[in-house]
């Protein structure tokens, strides 16, 4: 490669970052919004394999409406408050996406016998990126739950761990 397809090469790739950060920048975040207060408030309770147990109160994603809008729009700040519990009518095998999302998450797909199939770490992508990545569960599914980076890694919460929740009435 001569020194002026370099050039251009660098030139390139400078100025596809500038594009990405002002296009995840230009998204603007709320600190709350209509679809968050649609969600009631629950509780999850994970249990350790050695016993242990923690609880954390959450909001509850249980109708298309709510499902649908996640944590989209939602500042940093805000997913760091109250993790969303996705419940499904039926068991299902889910696919999530991150449009419009600010922030990293952390996801757990939780199985029909309340088991974690697993737990994955979803990252925002900006307007430009052609694959744009969907994030699914190896089997199907009752419930996902969406909480901040790095929450299962430190509450102690892996693939060992049974889940049980309940809606506030």
């Amino acid at each position: 490669m001569n020194l002026k397809s370099l050039f251009k090469l660098n030139l390139f790739i400078l100025f596809l970052g500038l594009f990405a950060q002002t296009s995840l920048a230009s998204i603007e975040c709320q600190k709350d919004n209509e679809d968050l207060r649609a969600m009631p408030l629950g509780m999850v309770e994970f249990t350790r394999v050695d016993g242990s147990k923690y609880t954390v109160q959450v909001r509850v994603a249980d109708n298309s409406k709510t499902r649908s809008a996640g944590f989209q729009y939602v500042c940093a700040e805000t997913i760091a408050q109250l993790p969303i519990l996705f419940l499904f009518e039926s068991v299902v095998r889910p696919s999530f996406h991150m449009n419009n999302v600010v922030a990293g998450i952390d996801i757990a797909f939780i199985r029909p016998d309340n088991t974690i199939d697993s737990i994955q770490k979803m990252h925002p992508y900006v307007l430009i990126m052609l694959n744009k990545p969907l994030y699914s569960p190896s089997s199907d599914v009752i419930a996902a739950l969406e909480a901040h980076p790095g929450f299962y890694q430190k509450n102690n919460i892996d693939l060992t761990a049974k889940v049980s929740w309940q809606k506030a009435e």
